[in-house]
């Protein structure tokens, strides 16, 4: 499935770029002019383990950083996981079959659990081709990307 021509794209999480990331804020600036719904995760601070929510972001708006010091909105409304049509998520490095490395914390493999099978939202890493490897091995609860994107181009990873 070509997840490119499957539908016109009117909500999309994404990140602020940090420690090196692909920087994506022109193309959300130019989304968010053309009426998408963009939104970017928070970090939630809570007794025993913190969490993940996304929350609607537009050009301008009040960012804070978090305490990895990467900035999120600040007073903005959560726009709920199931909304998404598609969401671009970072990481360390990454394989042609949709494995990902993050950080280390499990944030993005524990808030899109619930859709570990599911088509949608269209979880879609971004990165650079230098930090394809071979082989990620994978955890049970590690959630698989649908494809990637880096400055040699899209690919879909298969199911």
């Amino acid at each position: 499935m070509e997840y490119a021509q499957t539908a016109r794209i009117s909500d999309l999480a994404a990140f602020h770029a940090f420690d090196g990331e692909p920087d994506l804020s022109a193309a959300m600036r130019q989304l968010a002019e053309s009426g998408v719904t963009l939104a970017l995760p928070v970090v939630r601070e809570v007794p025993g383990r913190s969490y993940i929510a996304f929350h609607e972001w537009t050009p301008g708006c009040d960012m804070a950083p978090n305490r990895f010091g990467i900035m999120e909105p600040a007073g903005t409304d959560e726009i709920p996981l199931v909304r998404f049509d598609l969401v671009l998520l970072p990481l360390v490095s990454w394989d042609r079959q949709g494995g990902r490395l993050g950080m280390g914390e499990s944030y993005y493999d524990r808030a899109f659990q619930p859709f570990a099978q599911s088509p949608r939202p269209v979880r879609m890493g971004v990165a650079y081709e230098n930090q394809r490897v071979e082989h990620i091995p994978l955890d049970p609860w590690d959630i698989r990307l649908h494809a990637m994107v880096t400055e040699k181009g899209w690919f879909t990873c298969p199911r």
